[in-house]
């Protein structure tokens, strides 16, 4: 298993980058790898979550919870955090309310039968590399987790969370972040990787108590769908690539404005917010 690092070394296109170019432009793809996006407090949390589930024998090995050092305007409280953290560089520390909602929430998770039966034997984190047959362009992905023996797999199995359990809910998120190209990406990855499919599982489980937890079947369909979406956007990165030009999102083309399906036949005049 390689590790964070080593992956984001490996010199391919991944899905997370690739749908800057699938949502707005070739401009935004480009820029998204020159300046990567921050990290987050919600992606911080996501990376400690997916350890306690998938990887919880290294929990303690990589996480560590900060102590309460009181009023943190005093000097002395500053000096005592400070040092406590220089003693615990290399590890990665968190409040005491993230950790105990983690560890929770794999527990949760290793608690669901379903979901423990496609987490009893696998690998996690695992890095695909392989050449897109069309276009040639280099791609990678890291799996959140591959069920079964090595030789033996079973199924892609993909872990998020959420504050809304229910499955419209679900559906609705899936399509906002675009889980379907990554879905399809990471599938015809491990088939280029391994020289057949598998199914393609996600667990998705609650942030908030119960922490309730549901996993999906990824149908043939959703595939089919965001298939289509990644392989254009490989298509037209070729291109951009080849004639070393970036078009932004009119490619320099006078759009018309359309309004939304959502606002059509309003009869509301009302323009409160509407900067002039």
């Amino acid at each position: 298993m390689r590790s964070e690092s080593d992956y984001r070394a490996i010199d391919a296109v991944n899905i997370s980058t690739l749908k800057d170019l699938i949502r707005l432009s070739p401009k935004h793809y480009q820029h998204r790898l020159r300046s990567p996006r921050p990290d987050s407090p919600a992606l911080a949390f996501g990376r400690l979550v997916h350890v306690a589930v998938l990887e919880p024998d290294d929990l303690e090995a990589r996480y560590c919870v900060e102590p309460d050092f009181g009023d943190l305007r005093t000097k002395a409280a500053r000096t005592a955090r400070d040092e406590w953290r220089d003693a615990h560089a290399g590890i990665e520390c968190v409040s005491q309310e993230w950790w105990d909602k983690a560890r929770a929430m794999a527990d949760a998770v290793r608690g669901d039968e379903l979901a423990a039966s496609y987490l009893a034997t696998g690998s996690p984190e695992v890095t695909l590399t392989w050449d897109d047959e069309e276009t040639g362009i280099a791609c990678k992905g890291r799996v959140d987790w591959i069920a079964g023996p090595i030789g033996v797999h079973t199924a892609i199995v993909g872990l998020k969370t959420t504050r809304t359990i229910s499955v419209d809910a679900f559906a609705r998120g899936a399509v906002g972040y675009g889980y379907s190209p990554a879905w399809a990406f990471y599938s015809d990855g491990y088939e280029r990787c391994y020289g057949r499919a598998i199914p393609s599982v996600e667990i998705v489980v609650e942030s908030e108590p119960p922490h309730d937890v549901v996993c999906y079947e990824i149908p043939e369909e959703e595939f089919d769908e965001g298939r289509v979406e990644y392989r254009d956007a490989l298509a037209q990165l070729d291109r951009c690539r080849r004639h070393d030009t970036w078009p932004g999102v009119s490619g320099g083309r006078l759009l018309t404005f359309r309004r939304p399906k959502w606002a059509q036949h309003r009869d509301d005049d009302t323009l409160d917010g509407l900067e002039f």
